[in-house]
Order: C-alpha cells, then structure tokens, then sequence
C-alpha cells in the first residue's frame, strides 16, 4: 500500500511539473526547436546543429531543474527509499494466502484476504495451474497443510512490486527460479541478493523420490523468503 501511495503521488508531482513547463513559453520555443533540430540532425550530421542541439537542451535542462514539482518528486524518491530499505520485514503488512487441497473435487481452494474495503476474496485453482499474478502487494503464502500431487507441483507468482514469504512443508523436496530487477533472496536460511539476476535453487534432497515442488517467482522490485516449519 505504501509503494502504491508513492507511485501515485510521484505521477501527480511529474505530471504537475510537465504542465507547469509547458505553461513556460521560454522552454515551448526550446523544445519546438529541439524537435525540429533533432529532426534535421537525423538526416545531416553537422556541427552547428550538434551545437544547437547542446544549447538547447542545457537551457531546457536550466528549466526543469528550476521547477518546484521536480525538485518535489526527487525528495520524495529518495524519502520513500530510505524509509522502504529500512523498514524491518516484520513492520510490513502482509496478505495472506491459505491454500488446501480438496481430493474429491481434483482443485486448491486459495483463500486471500487482501488489503482493501473486501473483506475476503476466494479464488480455486487446479493445482497445476497455480498462477498468481498481481501488480503490487506484499504476500504471504501458506502450503504448509496442502495435500500435493506425487508429480510435480508448480507454483507461479508475477507482479511488479512486493516482498513475498512462501512456507512450503517439511517432506517436500523444492527448487526456486527468482528473478528481479532488486531484491533479496531467503531460501530456507541460506541468503542472497539479486541485482537484475535470475537466481536458482534446489533442495539437497530434490533428486529424491518425493513430491517436488518448484516455485517461479517474477518481481521487478521485491524481496523472496522460502522456509519451512
């Protein structure tokens, strides 16, 4: 909720800054003229224009940076990331998936409470086709108490942004593919970071005989825990 707020509010404060440039009759005739340099540099490559253009752009530059919205817009970028870097996992607020399977129906019944005016929301899955896909949440996921399949057992998380937290049972045998842009990685203790990586891993026991159980998780911005109780 907290990173939804900031976009918000960041797309507010650029969105402010474009109109109040644009209400700037000095940095109109720039960007006109940029336009129609850059247009001409596309064809001929002369120094004059590679000249201009430089001028141009400094003087556009002296404009934006003169502007309360951007200035406004950085501050805040780097308030909300001190705040979110430094607010201890167990301060966030997370949504809670319980899942359990039914034997007679073939399904997994996924229970999510999420954080708006809803009080629940209830979705099924068949256990194969496990496949959450949000934009940005913190999530906690529960397959402690599921009856798995003795095949191979897939779940699929993609979103933009979020912390995710997935408690797997103790006599599963489990790999993980994550990837993300910034994050880090908590698989059953061993920790690592992800820096525009894809990072994997697999149990000691994954060669065994047992329920396998492989998690995909793609995030641009967010941290992944796997553990078990």
């Amino acid at each position: 909720m907290k990173i939804r707020l900031f976009i918000i509010t960041e797309l507010i404060l650029l969105v402010s800054a474009l109109v109040n440039l644009l209400k700037e009759p000095g940095f109109v005739i720039c960007l006109a003229l940029a336009i129609v340099v850059g247009m001409l540099l596309s064809k001929c490559r002369w120094f004059v224009l590679k000249m201009i253009m430089a001028i141009l752009s400094l003087i556009m530059a002296v404009f934006i940076l003169g502007n309360f919205y951007i200035w406004a817009a950085i501050v805040l970028a780097v308030v909300a990331v001190v705040i979110f870097v430094k607010v201890p996992q167990k301060d966030q607020n997370f949504d809670i998936i319980d899942t359990y399977y039914d034997e007679s129906e073939g399904v997994v019944f996924d229970k999510q409470k999420l954080n708006f005016s809803a009080a629940s929301a209830e979705e099924y899955y068949r256990f194969d086709d496990i496949n959450i896909i949000k934009s940005i949440s913190d999530d906690v996921i529960d397959l402690e108490h599921t009856n798995f399949r003795k095949l191979d057992n897939v779940v699929m998380i993609r979103k933009f942004a979020g912390n995710t937290k997935i408690i797997v049972p103790n006599n599963m045998a489990v790999s993980v593919d994550y990837s993300s842009m910034k994050g880090q990685a908590n698989f059953f203790g061993e920790k690592t970071v992800s820096n525009r990586e894809r990072v994997k891993y697999y149990s000691h026991d994954f060669s065994e005989e047992i329920p396998h159980l492989r998690i995909y998780v793609d995030v641009v911005y967010g941290d992944l825990t796997v553990i078990k109780l």
